[in-house]
């Protein structure tokens, strides 16, 4: 019997620190305000390429 109230006691600790741990994680996750993606005009605005073309003793450069 005192086998297994020690089991008992150990089990609850542990279902309470987790409750704990999962609740303080809750609380500090949703004062963070959420991230938005960037839009795909912007995305698109970044990655365009450009070129600069030079001619250099006759050879077209770019």
């Amino acid at each position: 019997m005192r086998r297994f109230s020690y089991v008992l006691i150990v089990c609850s600790c542990l279902f309470l620190l987790t409750a704990g741990y999962y609740f303080s994680y809750q609380l500090g996750n949703s004062d963070q305000p959420e991230i938005q993606p960037p839009t795909t005009q912007e995305t698109e605005q970044i990655l365009q390429p450009s070129y600069l073309i030079h001619i250099v003793d006759g050879k077209v450069v770019i």
